[in-house]
């Protein structure tokens, strides 16, 4: 029954992939095996492949890749990134500061706003986001897990690190205005912010996440590379790289490396 009930499922994603051939032989393998560890090997490498298979089918229906920038940042820092890329994508690259423009900054009215404009596509979207960025999308993603098809975090938090945001407010207060002009978001707007988001904790809600994740750090990120590797430890269906040379603005530092890596990720092939 067992045995069965395993093929049974794996002849059902047969039919829904462009491998079916390939799926029903490893299916058949899968019930003359006797042997238990080389099942479960079979069985393994199988889950692998029909993720690999379930982002590029999606990706083959005009799926919708969302790029969210970092604190302190704005849509261009992601123009070298999208250019390194060999498969052109049709990417929305949003400002974040919309989702807040109207009445004070608060992360609360900045995360519904960006749920509505996720929730406007008609399917399921690709989130790749950067330090806050990453935030937002790793929370959409634990609210609205069938409208993720996979998740690209870089240099994320899951768990705001409530001292460092304390001293970045500290740093804020000193920052003259002009500093923040070309992120639109002026300097009350980023320390209300910074300040709104000191509690959250998206720890109990991390085995939501079931679609393909990878996580990602630079190299001499050392404040968020430790949180990157406990998320990846935490998520269930995830992934992690270094990006090398690259310090927390990695789509700025390494956009080819970076490119590459958000490649083989969605071709099934991290490196």
């Amino acid at each position: 029954m067992h045995r069965f009930s395993v093929m049974h499922r794996l002849l059902i994603l047969s039919v829904l992939s462009s491998h079916g051939a390939m799926v029903i032989f490893i299916c058949l393998c899968v019930v003359l095996s006797g042997i238990e560890c080389v099942r479960g090997l079979i069985i393994g490498d199988m889950c692998a492949m029909i993720d690999t298979m379930k982002i590029k089918m999606k990706a083959g229906e005009t799926m919708k890749y969302i790029f969210l920038h970092g604190m302190g940042q704005n849509p261009s820092c992601w123009d070298k990134v999208l250019s390194c890329m060999s498969e052109k994508t049709d990417a929305e690259c949003p400002e974040l500061s919309v989702f807040c423009r109207d009445g004070e900054c608060l992360y609360g009215r900045m995360y519904s706003a960006f749920s509505g404009y996720c929730g406007s596509f008609g399917e399921p979207v690709v989130l790749c986001g950067l330090s806050l960025g990453a935030v937002l999308a790793l929370n959409y993603a634990i609210d609205h897990p069938n409208r993720v098809s996979a998740l690209i975090l870089i240099a994320p938090q899951y768990k705001m690190p409530k001292n460092m945001l304390k001293f970045q407010n500290f740093l804020f207060r000193f920052m003259p205005e002009k500093q923040f002009a070309d992120i639109g978001m002026k300097k009350n707007d980023f320390i209300s912010l910074t300040n709104s988001m000191a509690d959250i904790d998206m720890t109990c809600g991390l085995d939501k996440v079931k679609c393909p994740t990878l996580v990602l750090c630079g190299e001499r990120d050392n404040v968020n590379k430790k949180s990157a590797e406990q998320l990846s430890e935490k998520l269930c269906n995830s992934k992690s790289g270094i990006i090398k040379n690259a310090g927390h603005e990695a789509n700025k530092d390494a956009p080819k490396k970076l490119a590459e890596m958000i490649e083989n990720f969605l071709n099934g092939d991290v490196k």
